[in-house]
């Protein structure tokens, strides 16, 4: 799938994980609820940047509208207005709700640990 870059809540950034949010519409046809190991292809860059996606309505948060939000990992820079596209390489875990914001850290972690182990036994 394939987005533009947009302003989100800026939670992701203030705890570590910093964020890409697409935009999505409302019939748009998305993955199952969860997070994903994934390649981000910009524009600008000839190779991929390894990812790991969240789609769902981050229940932790109290969400209730569909989110798809790509951490590039050890990337640093400005994404917002660019078109990001995702290829999901394989689903990592479904969506769940989190007791509060140490837990969520610590699974954001490892799962971006597996999604750098994933990326890398290609």
């Amino acid at each position: 799938m394939s987005g533009t870059v947009v302003q989100g809540d800026g939670r992701g950034r203030r705890i570590g994980f910093p964020t890409a949010n697409l935009e999505t519409w409302p019939r748009q046809v998305l993955p199952a609820n969860g997070v994903y190991a994934c390649w981000a292809g910009l524009a600008d860059r000839a190779a991929p940047h390894p990812a790991v996606v969240n789609i769902g309505v981050r229940p932790t948060f109290g969400g209730q509208s569909m989110t798809v939000e790509a951490h590039l990992i050890h990337f640093a820079g400005d994404l917002y207005g660019q078109t990001l596209a995702l290829d999901f390489v394989q689903r990592l875990r479904g969506e769940q709700r989190f007791a509060g914001i140490e837990a969520l850290v610590a699974q954001i972690a490892n799962d971006r640990e597996a999604a750098q182990q994933t990326l890398a036994s290609l």
